[in-house]
C-alpha cells in the first residue's frame, strides 16, 4: 500500500541550483516529516504498514539516502511503519549483600570417557535465521550475470537464506535464495540473477527501489 503527499512551494525559496540533499527523516513522526519535505521543497511518497492512512507512526527507511542531491519538487520513497517506538525505562538500582560464606576443601574432579563417546572433533552448530516479516532493509536492487536463475547475492545476509524483494514503484515482489556475496556499497541492498530482476523491471532499468525481507 503506498500514499503520496502533494506539498505546495515556498514562496521566495530559491531554486537557482535545482536540487537538495536528501535530509535525514528516519524516525520522525507525520506532522515533523511534512514540515521536513515542506523545507526540503520534496514530495514524499509513503510505502509499508499504514501507508494509506493515518496510522503510521514514524520513518523507518529513505530513497534515496541521506545528503543525496535530489531535484526541487521531486518525489521521494519513504518507507513507515506503524508500530510505535519503544522507549526504554529507568529501573531501581539493585542493592547487593555480602554474603560471607567458608571456604569448603578442595575436590578433585576425575573425567570420565563414556564409551562410544566420540573424540577430537566437535559436532558442527548449524545457525537458523528465523523468516521473520519485521527482518528488512530498504534500498536499490541491480541486477548481475548469476548462473542460478533464481540465485541472489547481499553483503549482510548467510548463504542459504530466501528473502522476499518487493518493488517499492510497482508493488512486484519475487523470492530468491542467497547464494552469492555482493560487493557494492551504497543503499545497495541486493543483487539479482537475471531471471528475477526481469520479473520486477526491463533489465535496462538497471536499478529499482526495492524492500528486502527474511
Amino acid at each position: 500500500m503506498s500514499a503520496t503527499v502533494t506539498l505546495p512551494t515556498l514562496a521566495g525559496a530559491s531554486t537557482s541550483h535545482g536540487y537538495e540533499a536528501m535530509p535525514n527523516v528516519i524516525g520522525l513522526g507525520q506532522s515533523e516529516l511534512h514540515a521536513a519535505m515542506y523545507r526540503a521543497q520534496l514530495y514524499y511518497k509513503t510505502e509499508g504498514p499504514g501507508a494509506d492512512s493515518p496510522r503510521w507512526v514514524r520513518v523507518v527507511g529513505e530513497i534515496p539516502a541521506v545528503g543525496t542531491p535530489v531535484p526541487l519538487l521531486s518525489t521521494v520513497i519513504l518507507e513507515v511503519t506503524d508500530v510505535p517506538l519503544v522507549t526504554t525505562t529507568t529501573r531501581p538500582p539493585v542493592v547487593v549483600k555480602k554474603v560471607v560464606t567458608k571456604k569448603k576443601p578442595a575436590v578433585h574432579v576425575v573425567s570420565v570417557t563414556r564409551k562410544g563417546a566420540p573424540t577430537g572433533k566437535r559436532k558442527p552448530v548449524v545457525k537458523h535465521v528465523a523468516q521473520d516479516a519485521s527482518n528488512f532493509r530498504v534500498g536499490v536492487a541491480t541486477w548481475y550475470d548469476d548462473p542460478h536463475p533464481y540465485g541472489c547475492a547481499t553483503k549482510y545476509l548467510p548463504f542459504g537464506l530466501t528473502i522476499t524483494v518487493k518493488d517499492l514503484a510497482t508493488g512486484k515482489s519475487i523470492t530468491c535464495l542467497t547464494d552469492d556475496r555482493e560487493g557494492a556499497g551504497g543503499n545497495r541492498v541486493v543483487d539479482l540473477s537475471q531471471t528475477e530482476f526481469v520479473e520486477l523491471a526491463p533489465l535496462s532499468t538497471g536499478v529499482v527501489p526495492v524492500r528486502v525481507t527474511w
